[in-house]
């Protein structure tokens, strides 16, 4: 459970890190608003994902 945790931890880190380069490296006026909008709504996924996929998926290889 405690490794699982951790990549969990780690994985969402990743997906903030690129989120926000993704929002910094996405201006060029047509895109400006979307980018952080469009990087928060991946952000949000990823970390529901994170929070109930990783239940599921431990539940399912240890047949819980």
């Amino acid at each position: 459970w405690q490794a699982i945790g951790l990549t969990s931890l780690v994985a969402s880190l990743i997906a903030m890190i690129l989120c926000g380069w993704l929002a910094r490296n996405w201006n060029d006026g047509r895109i400006q608003f979307r980018g952080p909008v469009i990087a928060l709504g991946i952000w949000t996924c990823t970390l529901l994902i994170h929070h109930c996929g990783w239940r599921w998926i431990a539940m399912a290889w240890y047949g819980f």
